[in-house]
């Protein structure tokens, strides 16, 4: 066996279906004789004249892998036959069998979709191995190109199918929390109003107005008004979370002392903790730092840290606010940290995400919505800051509000003009209340609102 047939061979272990094309029977038999010699596993069928091949190959699809076609034929030349297959649909390989060798006529059966041409003086085994190979190769190349390009057509569609759902889910989604958090807004005056009012009509029946009441249902009235201050704390609560998650928080964004964020939350955490028999104590750092933030929501941010530590932290433990420069001196980090109860390794992830109450972590607001520590990472965030914790079980928790250092923030004013710009753009909110308004409500629960307004 020559190499040509042994690489045929190796390239054919299926059994190629060849439709030879001729009115000469001799002819035929010349082909089928050159085919038994070319090595491969060859299934040999005939036709005597175009209509005949044509019938063949455009009546079942696939049902021939190559074809030897004579270029005389009576009625019609093989080009017409080759032509008509094409026209048809068909891609079967055609290799064209001439007695011409012009290369006029080399170049027209080509253009017509011919794989090749054999003069058949020049006919042989070697010969008709290599073209008739090379011409199914080609083919099944050529229809697996095909295939690719239809299945990334297809992916193509595919994905521009989901990519339109997806917008289409986005913009429902969208649609949705816009009519939530209209809904809140709505909701703020319905509850609001008449919980303030309630609030209002029991304090003046304390101090005894219009009349003084007996002093049996002082007791009453006091129960009345803590239910009332945490029932609003829980919709301030619900209501103030919408209002950071629709990006409707202002931030006045500046330079502040640390140590004056400390002084203005120790005078609200000292006399919970006493509550407790807790030690609170502050850390002042070794040099004095500047902050970048709004003043009131970190101060809120520390208070609502701080009095989550009070809470879960056992009588006689120990509650601290430290500070420190970190990253070089690019940011401030205070840490507040206790010896309470802890939180399991496992939940400490979920431990910022809204609505998540543990049952021995801080994310728990007595019987409270979950959404103390959602709010207060929000608030960091909004100052460009970050709120992480540690813990281990029985051994306390350390929450840090890290923030910018304002000394080296100074130094780029364009920088800083940037920021200040950034926070103006925020909406503020409609219903802001005054700033003793809202220290009165934290002295009276400071755990039930973290935002200003």
């Amino acid at each position: 066996m020559t190499e040509v047939q042994s690489s045929a061979q190796a390239a054919g272990e299926e059994r190629l279906r060849v439709l030879v094309v001729d009115d000469d029977a001799v002819d035929r038999m010349a082909v089928r004789r050159a085919l038994r010699g070319t090595g491969l596993a060859v299934d040999v069928s005939e036709a005597e004249d175009g209509d005949g091949a044509l019938a063949r190959l455009l009546g079942v699809a696939g049902a021939v892998d190559c074809v030897l076609l004579d270029f005389q034929l009576p009625g019609a030349t093989g080009l017409d036959v080759l032509q008509a297959l094409r026209a048809g649909g068909s891609d079967v390989p055609v290799v064209m069998l001439t007695g011409q060798s012009d290369p006029e006529t080399a170049v027209a059966l080509i253009k017509a979709g011919a794989a090749d041409f054999i003069p058949k003086a020049s006919l042989s085994a070697d010969r008709l191995a290599r073209v008739l190979t090379s011409a199914v190769r080609v083919q099944r190349a050529e229809r697996a190109r095909q295939s690719a390009e239809a299945e990334t057509r297809r992916a193509l569609l595919a994905a521009e199918a989901a990519q339109h759902q997806a917008e289409d889910a986005r913009a429902r989604a969208e649609e949705a929390n816009k009519a939530k958090s209209e809904f809140l807004a709505m909701m703020s005056h319905e509850l609001r109003t008449p919980l303030n009012a309630i609030g209002g009509y029991v304090q003046l029946m304390q101090l005894g107005v219009p009349e003084p009441v007996p002093h049996a249902h002082l007791d009453y009235l006091d129960r009345l008004k803590r239910s009332q201050q945490h029932l609003l704390g829980l919709i301030n609560s619900v209501l103030n979370y919408a209002k950071l998650e629709a990006g409707r928080v202002e931030f006045a964004v500046r330079p502040v002392p640390v140590n004056e964020l400390a002084a203005a939350v120790e005078a609200m955490v000292t006399p919970l903790a006493a509550t407790k028999e807790l030690a609170y104590e502050w850390h002042p750092p070794d040099a004095p730092l500047v902050a970048l933030a709004d003043p009131e929501k970190a101060a809120q941010v520390l208070l609502n840290l701080l009095s989550n530590a009070v809470k879960f932290t056992p009588p006689g433990g120990r509650v601290t606010l430290a500070a420190s420069a970190v990253d070089g001196g690019e940011r401030i980090a205070l840490h507040v940290r206790d010896t309470g109860v802890g939180i399991p390794a496992e939940k400490l992830e979920t431990v910022f995400d809204p609505f998540v109450q543990l049952d021995t972590g801080y994310a728990r607001q007595q019987e409270g919505t979950g959404l103390g520590l959602a709010i207060s990472r929000d608030l960091a965030r909004g100052m460009g800051g970050e709120l992480a914790a540690t813990s281990e079980v029985g051994h306390g928790a350390t929450f840090t509000l890290t923030l910018r250092a304002a000394e080296r923030a100074a130094d780029d004013d364009a920088s800083l003009d940037a920021d200040r710009r950034h926070d103006e753009r925020r909406a503020g909110d409609d219903d802001r209340r005054s700033h003793e308004d809202r220290r009165g409500h934290l002295d009276a629960d400071p755990t039930s609102e973290y935002l200003a307004g």
